[in-house]
């Protein structure tokens, strides 16, 4: 018996030979589109949290953000990054605002005050992708019917009906 080790998905958790799996960044994924799935999900994910450190906490490259963000990101965690980051994006301008108007004495305070406004936003931001994304797929149903040739129905042979014309001149 050949000497295999069973492989887990770092991003599913299934399991296989090393044969069946995808190496890369050295992790195993079960497939290749896993891999470059999980890859543009952590690179959203680092965009947001740069989005964050620097738009609303000023901080500096490098400088490490505060503990808390994490936590906060994880309790958001049903949503998808894309769709935080545009509650973000929708809503820096009350975020400034209330930053303009309110104190805080800590980050941890200034992320806690934010990722309220978040929360009370970000189940219509996901609404409003849906339905534009829903849009999008009719726009290209639509799209992809207009390309069809205009017959519809089976394309039969033409019968000869030359027999039933009487003397008619053919």
């Amino acid at each position: 018996m050949a000497n295999t080790k069973i492989k887990t998905c770092c991003v599913t958790g299934e399991q296989g030979t090393k044969e069946e799996f995808f190496r890369a960044e050295k992790k195993w994924f079960k497939s290749e589109d896993i891999y470059i799935k999980d890859k543009a999900r952590r690179q959203l994910r680092i965009e947001l949290v740069d989005y964050i450190c620097r738009e609303f906490l000023d901080y500096s490259e490098g400088q490490p953000f505060p503990p808390i963000l994490p936590r906060k990101l994880k309790e958001l965690e049903y949503y998808d990054n894309a769709v935080i980051l545009k509650t973000f994006k929708q809503k820096a301008k009350d975020i400034h605002q209330s930053f303009s108007i309110k104190q805080f004495d800590t980050d941890v305070q200034k992320v806690s005050y934010m990722f309220a406004i978040i929360k009370n936003s970000i189940a219509d931001v996901q609404r409003q992708m849906k339905y534009a994304e829903k849009q999008e797929q009719q726009r290209e149903i639509i799209f992809d019917t207009d390309n069809i040739d205009g017959s519809i129905g089976s394309q039969k042979a033409a019968k000869d009906i030359s027999c039933w014309l009487e003397g008619d001149a053919l």
